[in-house]
């Protein structure tokens, strides 16, 4: 789908892609990622306890921050924007 936005249609669009990072390989970018404009990985925390907790965890992709690292690190080689999203709790801030 990213190829054919980028060679197939009359006007190339720009191509945005939200993640959690899990599927994306050193291979797919090297294959796809001339056709991406930006790749947005959602991480809900940078602690593995935290993420452990929420169920964010998995055994064959690992820490969550540790995939949206490495998803960064690839983008920086093959010259796509790196997005990161993430979710605030405002209702958890420390008082001021």
């Amino acid at each position: 789908m990213v190829k054919f936005c980028k060679e197939e249609l009359p006007q190339p669009l720009s191509v945005t892609i939200v993640s959690n990072g899990s599927l994306i390989t050193q291979a797919w970018m090297r294959k796809y990622g001339k056709y991406v404009d930006i790749l947005a990985i959602s991480c809900d925390s940078f602690s593995e306890d935290t993420n452990k907790r929420i169920g964010r965890v998995d055994a064959k992709h690992g820490n969550q921050a540790d995939v949206m690292q490495q998803v960064a690190k690839w983008c920086a080689e093959f010259e796509v924007v790196f997005k990161m999203n993430t979710v605030s709790d405002a209702s958890r801030r420390p008082e001021i």
